[in-house]
């Protein structure tokens, strides 16, 4: 009987295999070469041999509570399969997607003996992993929406910066600042959609996406806007100037 033996061969050594040994990490945008390949009962390879693929993306993954419009799930070079070499071995390239979550890349091949198929799954994301702004007296989570309920995402370094920023204004302030928009669990392309003048898996926040960013709605601040800016300059955060809010990035 043939079978795809353990269809996915990496040959790389950016993608970390995960627990199970049939998950993959790939950073945003990485490209990944792999191996298919097709081998008959007693193990010998299966020389030309058609293999064909797919890649699809798993709904909502990557912590997006939203499925509309399909989302790209990157492409596969040759796009639809390849044939074997004298290794039993069909070769592609998956050119990952900025939009975090679950991916897979399925194959099969019609053999003399009959079909076979496997898979392997990819998730696409930062890492190492980000981590959740923890509650904290001198400022305050805001901006969750129900697309995306967990929004308050970052670098370890990201997080502790910001934490002093925020400290120092309420200290010289007594004002709680409003920390809107960072970055999902996964990273990646952070959208906003329509109702906020965008569409979905593309800008606005073409950032955002690696936890080293935050927006700061002016509201917040009161009249001491100016202050804030200089707090934030003087702890090495970048800002940029939005119509209703900071837009910072923050040393990693």
């Amino acid at each position: 009987m043939s079978c795809l033996n353990r269809f996915m061969l990496w040959m790389t050594a950016v993608a970390m295999p995960l627990p199970g040994a049939v998950s993959f990490r790939a950073q945003l945008g990485e490209v990944i070469d792999f191996l298919a390949c097709v081998y008959d009962d007693v193990g010998y390879p299966l020389q030309n041999q058609p293999v064909y693929w797919i890649v699809s993306a798993a709904a909502f993954s990557g912590f997006h509570s939203h499925n509309q419009p399909i989302r790209s799930p990157g492409f596969l070079s040759p796009a639809s399969g390849s044939i074997t070499g004298a290794d039993g071995c069909a070769r592609g390239t998956y050119f990952a997607t900025d939009v975090a979550g679950v991916h897979w890349i399925e194959a099969w091949a019609y053999t003399a003996v009959g079909f076979v198929y496997d898979y392997m799954e990819v998730q696409v994301r930062v890492f190492p992993d980000l981590l959740e702004l923890p509650n904290y007296y001198p400022y305050q989570k805001v901006g969750v929406q129900p697309e995306h309920p967990l929004s308050h995402y970052g670098t370890f370094g990201a997080l502790f910066t910001l934490q002093r920023i925020c400290e120092e204004f309420f200290q010289r302030t007594g004002m709680i600042a409003g920390i809107n928009d960072m970055s999902l669990p996964w990273g990646g392309r952070f959208d906003l959609g329509p109702r906020y003048g965008g569409q979905w898996w593309s800008a606005p926040h073409s950032s955002h996406m690696y936890g080293r960013n935050a927006d700061i709605p002016y509201r917040f601040l009161g009249p001491y806007r100016d202050l804030f800016e200089q707090i934030a300059i003087k702890h090495r955060a970048a800002l940029y100037f939005e119509s209703d809010h900071f837009h910072l990035t923050l040393p990693d």
